[in-house]
């Protein structure tokens, strides 16, 4: 955040100690709480909170602590003692503005694929080119988005879909989206035959989704659902393209979309609201 000029809002903290001698340390003031699982320690305070992990990797070092991390931004670190810790080179990724894993994009997407998502939402955020070899890894590797849980998808996904150029980051990352996201295949190529319309149904969605001013997650996803029971409702009548009851049909399956990524029903409401009465 400091290099791009932005102020953190948050601060994470690696140590060499275990998670049972962090919790010693603060144990007297009462203001933690630990998840040994994932060798993590929270520590409360009133206007933040901080996150203590012990270092990762083979060895005890902070070097090798930033070498489990998945992009080369995140692999920096600074110390008050050593000053910037860069093993990486992230410091220059920033300044070329490139998203690049820190290891082989094979490994890194393996062990948690949820990076995946998180590399389009970073790059996204900080209007970064992601580098050839971390994006054919994306596309090769977005089926193992599977073995994530709708959860963590769901917010990766409500992070891209308010960015003002989401619509470009689904263009070049269908096939990523379709893997949680099955219903945009049938919107894809679907062709309206309607002189109202020059676009697919995708494309007329994502130049929706593009106009966006509000960029809310609600209106932003109804806007690319908008249209996806089309498909369902098309048929022909005097030469023309029809789709009668297509935004009764949206609301069904949009329902049915945040169903299986297990958003709020208040969520849900307001989008499938928005996509029924368009």
């Amino acid at each position: 955040d400091m290099f791009f000029g932005l102020k953190p809002k948050d601060y994470d903290l690696a140590s060499d100690a275990r998670p049972e001698e962090i919790a010693e340390v603060f144990h007297d003031l009462g203001i933690y709480t630990k998840n040994f699982q994932h060798d993590t320690v929270n520590v409360h305070f009133a206007d933040q909170d901080i996150e203590i992990t012990t270092f990762r990797g083979e060895k005890d070092t902070i070097e090798s602590d930033l070498g489990r991390r998945d992009f080369t931004l995140d692999a920096l670190a600074y110390s008050p003692k050593e000053g910037l810790i860069d093993p990486y080179d992230g410091k220059e990724d920033i300044a070329s503005r490139v998203l690049r894993c820190t290891y082989l994009p094979k490994d890194d997407f393996e062990e948690d694929p949820i990076r995946i998502l998180r590399a389009i939402r970073l790059a996204g955020k900080y209007h970064l080119q992601i580098e050839g070899k971390t994006s054919n890894a994306m596309h090769r590797y977005a089926p193992l988005l599977k073995r994530i849980s709708p959860e963590r998808i769901r917010e990766e996904f409500l992070a891209i879909i308010v960015l003002k150029d989401a619509d470009q980051w689904i263009r070049e990352y269908l096939d990523v989206f379709e893997v949680f996201l099955p219903e945009l295949r049938k919107m894809e190529g679907f062709k309206q035959h309607s002189p109202y319309h020059e676009f697919d149904v995708l494309e007329h969605s994502l130049h929706a989704l593009h106009a966006v001013k509000d960029r809310n997650p609600a209106l932003c996803t109804a806007t690319l659902f908008h249209d996806v029971g089309k498909p369902d409702a098309f048929f022909f009548k005097d030469g023309c393209g029809h789709f009668y009851g297509h935004a009764d049909k949206g609301e069904e399956i949009v329902k049915q979309i945040l169903t299986r990524l297990k958003c709020s029903n208040d969520f849900m409401e307001e989008v499938s609201s928005l996509v029924k009465w368009h």
